[in-house]
């Protein structure tokens, strides 16, 4: 680049000093021609031997513009070569940095897979050395309202959404020491030792569902999207709409031979089942039993909740009818 720009300034520099010289070769001459008095022909002889320097000189640069010209031509085939390699270079390196990415991304994917099955195996194995509450029980039932429409309608929002679903319930059930006894689908079975704590999971459940991250595609399902009440402004509804039902009883608690986990049976958890059945997305509902299980203090102890006796219910299945 250096040799170009020199080169340019060498060649402008010859033209500028011929285009003058000659110029002022000519007025002499044609003054000279046309017999205009007072020029001296000695000048001119001078101009003249000057304009001869000045080609001379411009010859002397000419031949410097070209002997410039041919060592940057050398300069370039000679570098040719290296210029072509090390763009080669260029690209492999590219090449094997995609390649190293590509394989990154995969080991990370596979790493983290490891990770999520770690963490489920160290949750069953909690699960499995937790012993399972017995005696008087309270059960909650739980399941997802108009899920197999979701399903329908917007598969990959619903899966991110159950994903979401089932991490915040495993969360409170930590929390508020449950014992998941099993999952089917997005229903979830769970088992309390204290009637209190049953009803804690879920209402505190039910308002961090509420302000979880929804995928934004499924707020714009009918059964998950957005309501407030009309008159407060206050948020009824947001994201998966679950149904809460619980029951307090003695259900026949027994331990899987093969899965080392407790199972329960008996007509208290039949009951348990037809009480979320009767409940309707976002409603926690309880039996009598719960309610005579927390006592007088029941609302001070829950954080005074919006309670209402909804009425005696004929449960499907049940001969006696429940409070609820």
């Amino acid at each position: 680049a250096q040799r170009r720009e020199t080169s340019e300034r060498l060649a402008a520099r010859m033209g500028a000093l011929n285009r003058d010289l000659s110029d002022e070769l000519q007025l002499l001459k044609l003054a000279m021609g046309t017999g205009t008095h007072g020029v001296d022909p000695a000048l001119v002889d001078e101009y003249e031997q000057q304009l001869a320097a000045v080609r001379d000189e411009n010859g002397a640069l000419r031949d410097a513009l070209d002997e410039l010209q041919a060592t940057y031509e050398q300069y370039k085939e000679r570098h040719a070569g290296g210029v072509e390699n090390m763009q080669a270079e260029i690209d492999r390196f590219m090449q094997l940095h995609g390649e190293l990415s590509a394989e990154l991304a995969s080991t990370k994917a596979a790493h983290e897979a490891v990770e999520r099955q770690l963490e489920a195996a160290r949750q069953q194995m909690a699960t499995i050395t937790q012993r399972a509450p017995s005696g008087v029980v309270t059960l909650v039932f739980t399941d997802v309202q108009g899920s197999t429409r979701q399903w329908e309608a917007d598969p990959t929002a619903m899966e991110q959404s159950l994903a979401l679903h089932n991490d915040v319930m495993r969360a409170k059930i930590e929390e508020y020491e449950g014992y998941e006894v099993k999952t089917e689908g997005d229903a979830f079975m769970i088992a309390f030792g204290e009637a209190l704590n049953a009803v804690r999971f879920c209402l505190d459940s039910q308002l961090a569902l509420l302000h979880a991250d929804w995928p934004p595609d499924m707020l714009k399902q009918p059964d998950s999207a957005v309501v407030a009440d009309e008159r407060t402004g206050k948020l009824l509804w947001r994201g998966l709409r679950v149904r809460m039902g619980v029951h307090t009883g003695k259900p026949k608690c027994v331990k899987d031979p093969v899965t080392l986990r407790y199972d329960y049976f008996g007509p208290d958890v039949n009951r348990s089942a037809r009480v979320e059945g009767a409940t309707h997305g976002g409603q926690v509902v309880v039996s009598s039993t719960v309610v005579a299980a927390l006592g007088a203090n029941m609302q001070l102890d829950l954080g005074e909740p919006v309670q209402s006796v909804l009425g005696t219910f004929k449960l499907k299945g049940l001969d006696e009818p429940d409070v609820l």
